[in-house]
């Protein structure tokens, strides 16, 4: 619900998943809860980020980047690893979400994570740090 979603903003924890099949309505959710309950994170720094939505869009390695790059922009931190190999980009991304995390709470929604694949084509979740800052909220949204 619309609550809760907004009650995990709020909180702490790992990555909240909302999960479904395909048509039953997540992305859906996440747009009312968005439209909604703007109020809730109102100047809190946040990316969307929707796989399959344009050509790469899919890959950790292009979402990664969006994500430092948009977030960088927003809060005025070094983005100097960007554009490196696909290792390092995932080694340093956690230290990154930690810098952003040190001025702001921050949220990253990925609609479709289930569909984000690595750099061999396989599905992969490896882009999404084993420890999260607890001011860094991640919404995903996924099929079982």
């Amino acid at each position: 619900t619309l609550s809760r979603l907004s009650a995990y903003l709020r909180g702490e924890g790992p990555p909240l998943v909302v999960a479904g099949p395909a048509g039953i309505g997540k992305t859906a959710l996440i747009g009312a809860w968005l439209a909604e309950c703007n109020p809730d994170f109102s100047g809190t720094p946040a990316v969307l980020h929707c796989a399959g939505a344009t050509p790469g869009a899919n890959q950790w390695v292009s979402m990664l980047r969006r994500v430092v790059r948009d977030l960088s922009d927003m809060v005025q931190v070094s983005q100097h690893f960007r554009d490196e190999a696909p290792n390092t980009l995932l080694l340093r991304f956690p230290g990154f979400l930690r810098e952003v995390a040190r001025s702001s709470r921050v949220l990253l929604i990925i609609d479709g994570a289930d569909r984000i694949r690595g750099p061999s084509g396989h599905a992969d979740w490896a882009w999404i740090p084993l420890e999260l800052p607890p001011q860094v909220r991640v919404i995903a949204t996924a099929r079982p």
